[in-house]
């Protein structure tokens, strides 16, 4: 009697352990796939960017005249609004 006692605590003991182990598992499962999400977010945000860098330098490269044109006009309206809050 005395050993199937202990064999049950042990099976208890056994489950518990194991029910400790998914759960440490489980929430570093969950930290991988967040971590996996933010990542392919950043990625995402980043092709976005390069994209518009592309898209700008074939514009600036296409017309160089009017990219200093405009360039030189909001410098100028800058500097304007600038020096009026003086």
């Amino acid at each position: 009697m005395k050993e199937k006692n202990e064999l049950k605590d042990n099976v208890l003991d056994l489950k518990q352990d194991a029910r400790a182990i998914l759960s440490a598992t489980g929430d570093l499962a969950r930290d991988a796939v967040t971590q996996a999400g933010r990542t392919i977010a950043a990625t995402r945000g980043v092709s976005k960017v390069i994209k518009s860098a592309k898209t700008a330098d074939k514009t600036l490269r296409a017309k160089p005249y009017q990219a200093i044109g405009i360039a030189f006009g909001l410098g100028a309206l800058f500097g304007y609004l600038m020096a009026r809050r003086k």
